[in-house]
């Protein structure tokens, strides 16, 4: 049964429930209308509970948003690289100053690519190598840019990080839920088969999975 199917099924069974209350309270007295009211809350609870498909959609454009800036970032990098060649032509210690040996490997991880974003925006930035750069084009928005796709690369990056952990608590919550709802089902199912010991039709209304419609009611849905 889906996640969808269960809750479904359990408005089914509060609405039948709540059409002869009084029966069930009768044989028992634990089962009234503050106990149905709150079966009824927590059922509403889990309907608007953000299910594993939209955690995970959500998941997916986070991720996108890193991939972007990441790319964003390594063309940054060659650009710089690029002046560094054009600053110092004949001096490869200068020209390979600013992290070069590690863009390749940063490239496609994110902690790596924020250090090499700050350690290139460093050196860049710096006395000794900012003139240079300035003087071959290298303009100052550039070398701003770099500090500003570091924090948003470590802004996206946490984000994502968080939606991981918040899926997998997301989840785990979502099925504690629906495991509370399931046993109140199955309390219910109990107690009809009691109640309505001499009546098949009316115990086979609160039946754990569907056997067709139910008759003569709604679910919150459709009210």
């Amino acid at each position: 049964m889906t996640d969808e199917a269960l809750l479904e099924r359990a408005y089914l069974f509060h609405d039948a429930v709540e059409g002869e209350l009084a029966a069930f309270t009768s044989r028992f007295p634990w089962l009234d209308a503050a106990w149905l009211n709150a079966y009824k809350d927590e059922i509403d609870g889990a309907k608007a509970f953000p299910t594993d498909k939209s955690v995970t959609l959500s998941l997916k454009v986070l991720t996108s948003d890193v991939n972007q800036v990441m790319h964003q970032s390594y063309a940054a990098l060659q650009t710089l690289g690029g002046y560094a060649v054009l600053a110092w032509p004949t001096d490869v210690a200068r020209q390979r100053a600013f992290g070069q040996n590690n863009w390749r490997l940063a490239r496609r991880n994110s902690l790596k690519l924020q250090e090499a974003l700050e350690l290139a925006h460093s050196t860049a930035t710096s006395l000794e190598f900012k003139p240079a750069l300035l003087a071959k084009g290298f303009a100052q928005a550039e070398m701003d840019g770099l500090i500003t796709l570091f924090n948003q690369l470590k802004q996206f990056n946490n984000g994502q990080e968080g939606s991981k952990l918040e899926r997998t608590v997301s989840t785990r919550d979502r099925i504690s839920m629906l495991n509370a709802i399931w046993k109140h089902m199955q309390s219910i199912n109990t107690c009809a088969s009691i109640v309505w010991a001499s009546d098949a039709s009316r115990s086979a209304r609160y039946t754990m999975y569907a056997q067709g419609t139910l008759k003569g009611t709604k679910t919150n849905k459709e009210q």
